[in-house]
C-alpha cells in the first residue's frame, strides 16, 4: 500500500506481503470518528489501517463504485446524516426520525432539486423533493414485514439523495 501526502509528496509504504486486485476503501469502520482504510489481499486477508484523519462522511469512499454518480469525489454535493441518525441502532413503532443536511457547495445551482429517498430493501419508507440546502428532520415510516405488521427483525435502512 502506497500512501502519498498530496501537500508535500511524502510517501509511506506498507508491505502487506501480498498484492491486491481491489481498491482500498476509506470509511469509519469502527465508528471512532477517524478515517480508516480497508485493504484486501489476493490471498483473502483483510486489513484495517487506522489513520488520524478526521472522519467526514462526504469524503469517505465506502465502495468501489460510489453511489449512482461514480464521478462525485469531493465534498461539493451530498447528504450528510446527523450523528443521532448515523448511530441509530434500532427503530420501532410506526415511524422513526431521520436528521440530515443537504449540502451543495457548487457555485452554479440552476433550478437545484434534491430528491431524498429512505429505503429498507426495496421498500420505500420516505421520499421528498427539496429545492434548497440545509438541515432537515423528517418522519419516516417503519418498515413492514411480509405479513403487514411492524415486526421486522433486522436490516439496513438506506438514505439516498439524487439531484
Amino acid at each position: 500500500v502506497f500512501i502519498i501526502n498530496a501537500f508535500d509528496g511524502c510517501a509511506e509504504i506498507i508491505d502487506l506481503g501480498d498484492g491486491s486486485f481491489s481498491m482500498v476503501v476509506a470509511e469509519s469502520v469502527t465508528e471512532n470518528d477517524k478515517m480508516e482504510l480497508v485493504v484486501a489481499t489476493q490471498q483473502g486477508d483483510i486489513y484495517l489501517l487506522g489513520t488520524e484523519v478526521p472522519y467526514e462522511p462526504l469524503n469517505a469512499w465506502p465502495s468501489s463504485v460510489r453511489g449512482r454518480n461514480i464521478l462525485t469525489a469531493s465534498k461539493k454535493i451530498g447528504i450528510l446524516l446527523h450523528d443521532s441518525t448515523r448511530y441509530m441502532n434500532e427503530i420501532y413503532g410506526k415511524v422513526f426520525y431521520v436528521a440530515f443536511d443537504i449540502i451543495d457547495d457548487r457555485e452554479i445551482k440552476n433550478n437545484a432539486r434534491y430528491i431524498v429517498h429512505i429505503l429498507f430493501g426495496g421498500q420505500m419508507l420516505f421520499n421528498a423533493t427539496y429545492n434548497q440546502t440545509g438541515s432537515f428532520r423528517v418522519e419516516a415510516n417503519c418498515p413492514k414485514s411480509l405479513v403487514g405488521n411492524y415486526a421486522v427483525t433486522s436490516g439496513i435502512v438506506k438514505i439516498v439523495m439524487t439531484n
